[in-house]
């Protein structure tokens, strides 16, 4: 699931920031971030439809503070999948496949209205290709009302419109007509406003994550299934087609023309994509339309690839829970279930620990670990 800006989001389970958002049930748009340091630590910019922007935890400190409410707005389309309730084909969005009924899916839209029997499960796919998650039965769970810029919205100019001082906007506040395309293929990313004394314009409600309004009174835009909705940056939802989950250790094991060839349309080919070949590099993002990030550490370079461009790299065990005594007499320590070991003299000194058992104090690729003794082996603890 990549972390686009314009992706919709409400709050999520460790939402710890009282009423920034406005309240349960209102929306906010990723905003565009910085994606080139290397250390920043594992969150998110999110504009909410109120105006506040704030930075928002999606794994930090094993927290996650958003859901993703609606990523069609970046474009997210299941090619060829029609919604059974409202025909409408293909589904942008979230599809939600019916585990009681053989190939029926219904969009976001429908679902949260709820369409369909409310007594059967579904699947959500937040990705064409990504992991199948079972939700509960929605007659099991308890909608709310999300809010935000949806028709009957009053609304202000926001941060990203660019508008003189003396603009009568500033003086007036407008309401939302409707939500549209602000470009074909990114729905409800645009809003037709009827603004006195200008009249009616189009501007851009996430688009590319640019907010041109801000609300004054939210609009209401149905109900929502919130505890259906995936948890951003959680594990769960990172997985593509490929097998390849974010935090992946990765490596490309093919010629340069054949990269070339693959990434076509695929992140396309950059000089300097070919130093990664046979370097290893962790997955950091999956895009939208399954293409993979993949971070070098040594370098810092961060590169789109196609996913059939990279093989997945086992990464060995740091320790295991046998270490063997060698006819040396030296201790033998089993780093990975491979023929990967460490030798560790038995000259080191024995230690006592607190509840009075022996052991010895060894080092592990390079890291220092107590050990017990027993008859012919070492236990690691």
């Amino acid at each position: 699931m990549t972390l686009e800006p314009g992706i919709r989001v409400v709050r999520g389970p460790d939402w710890k920031w009282g009423e920034q958002d406005g309240g349960l049930g209102h929306l906010g748009t990723i905003v565009p971030f910085d994606t080139t340091n290397p250390n920043t630590k594992p969150s998110i910019e999110v504009r909410w439809d109120r105006g506040l922007r704030g930075d928002y935890r999606i794994g930090y400190e094993d927290s996650y503070d958003l859901r993703l409410y609606d990523n069609g707005t970046v474009g997210v389309s299941h090619v060829d999948v029609r919604c059974d309730v409202c025909r409408k084909c293909p589904i942008f969005g979230i599809r939600w496949k019916c585990m009681n009924i053989d190939h029926y899916n219904i969009c976001s839209a429908c679902y949260h209205a709820g369409k369909a029997s409310l007594s059967h499960q579904f699947y959500r796919i937040v990705i064409p290709g990504a992991t199948e998650v079972l939700m509960e039965k929605r007659n099991a769970s308890d909608p709310i009302e999300v809010k935000g810029l949806f028709p009957g919205a009053k609304v202000r100019v926001g941060s990203d419109l660019k508008v003189d001082k003396e603009d009568v906007r500033k003086l007036y506040q407008g309401t939302l007509k409707r939500l549209e395309p602000f470009v074909e293929g990114f729905p409800n990313t645009g809003a037709l406003v009827n603004w006195p004394p200008v009249g009616q314009s189009r501007y851009r409600v996430g688009f590319k994550g640019m907010m041109d309004l801000k609300t004054k009174e939210p609009g209401l835009g149905g109900m929502c299934y919130r505890s259906h909705l995936p948890v951003l940056g959680h594990p769960v939802e990172l997985e593509c087609v490929e097998g390849l989950v974010v935090g992946d250790h990765v490596i490309i094991n093919m010629e340069e023309n054949l990269l070339r060839e693959l990434q076509e349309g695929h992140g396309d080919w950059v000089q300097g994509m070919a130093d990664e070949i046979g370097q290893e590099g962790v997955i950091r993002d999956i895009t939208s339309n399954q293409d993979i990030m993949v971070e070098y550490p040594e370098s810092s370079r961060k590169w789109i690839f196609h996913p059939a461009t990279l093989t997945k790299v086992k990464v060995p065990r740091r320790l295991s829970s046998v270490v063997e005594v060698d006819e040396s007499g030296d201790y033998k320590i089993a780093v990975d279930k491979t023929v990967q070991q460490a030798v560790i003299p038995k000259s080191n000194n024995s230690h006592k620990r607190p509840d009075g058992s022996s052991g010895k104090l060894v080092q592990i690729m390079g890291i220092f670990q107590y050990a017990s003794t027993n008859t012919g082996c070492l236990k690691v603890l």
